[in-house]
């Protein structure tokens, strides 16, 4: 039993020798010798930590209070019902699918920092089209198709005199329609699929061009955001303007936040973001070694020094 216990602390201490070997490729982002180094890592942590406060502190701000005007009543009596697309089943699909596609990819070029070029976009396109989309819904305040269910529980011949008996909540809710955060949210999240899927796979280069199923599994995710945004005027959340300036609020900024880590879907390496090639991030040393992928038989060793991985 001791003669096995001191194999296996060998086996570790093994293992952690190798993984410390200054020579392995195995880099990890809050590391000096991985680009863009541990000052840029930190920046884009606080960018996105000052992004993720920001929309969660304009969610409790109270709208614009506009005037509704006689002529639009009609825009505002419609029953109020419950979410066919709830707000926790948007953010934990978006965050999700996201999240798992690029994890998919992982395996088949096993480089860290093309992983971590992928997550680079949506943590960061997802809450910038939260703020973008909560900062217009404030300064417009336009009332939702079920505002006068929310704000005039009851009552059927409304005649502007009548007092607001509603739960507050619902009723400042009920005042922020424009733009549609479902429909923003999701189209930035389906839209970072959509672009993501169309780089790794090569579907608008030489290497995917003109096979069906790429293009197929490009457009899915777009049809899914589509469905998503349309549910928001069957349950009489939204006007379908809300919902259109809200897709391609979510279209716009997932696909600058993708352009800025990725390159265009014509490039012919377009699989493979800027941060992997070195371009557009402060050069130090070590640096070019980073761009080659991160495959088992590329890994270097100190001279004796046996991989323990090899076996397993």
């Amino acid at each position: 039993m001791i003669c096995g216990q001191r194999k296996s602390l060998k086996f570790f201490i093994s293992i952690s020798s190798y993984y410390q070997s200054d020579k392995l490729v195995l880099k990890m982002p809050w590391r000096i010798d991985f680009p863009p180094a541990p000052r840029l890592f930190w920046s884009e942590v606080a960018i996105r930590c000052i992004l993720i406060t920001t929309f969660m502190a304009t969610e409790d701000f109270h709208p614009f209070w506009r005037i509704i005007q006689p002529e639009e009543y009609w825009l505002y009596r419609f029953p109020q019902t419950a979410s066919y697309v709830t707000t926790s089943m948007l953010y934990g699909i978006a965050i999700s699918s996201v999240v798992g596609i690029v994890l998919i990819f992982f395996p088949l070029h096993r480089s860290f920092l093309e992983l971590w070029a992928g997550l680079l976009v949506p943590s960061l396109a997802l809450p910038m089209t939260g703020v973008i989309t909560n900062t217009i819904k404030l300064t417009v305040g336009r009332p939702r198709p079920d505002y006068f269910d929310r704000c005039y529980p009851g009552v059927k011949d409304f005649d502007g005199t009548q007092p607001c008996t509603g739960d507050p909540s619902d009723v400042i809710e009920g005042r922020k329609s424009f733009p549609s955060g479902h429909s923003s949210v999701t189209f930035c999240s389906m839209g970072f699929l959509a672009l993501y899927l169309a780089g790794q796979l090569g579907v608008f280069n030489n290497r995917g061009r003109g096979q069906a199923w790429r293009l197929c599994a490009v457009m899915t995710p777009l049809v899914l955001a589509t469905v998503a945004a349309i549910s928001r005027t069957m349950d009489y959340h939204h006007h379908w303007q809300d919902i259109t300036v809200g897709a391609i609020i979510g279209l716009l900024v997932s696909y600058t936040v993708y352009r800025q880590y990725f390159p265009c879907l014509g490039n012919p390496s377009s699989n493979v973001p800027y941060l992997s090639s070195g371009s557009g991030y402060p050069s130090f040393p070590g640096a070019s070694s980073m761009a080659t992928p991160l495959l088992r038989s590329s890994y270097s060793q100190p001279a004796g020094l046996s991989n323990p991985l090899k076996s397993v």
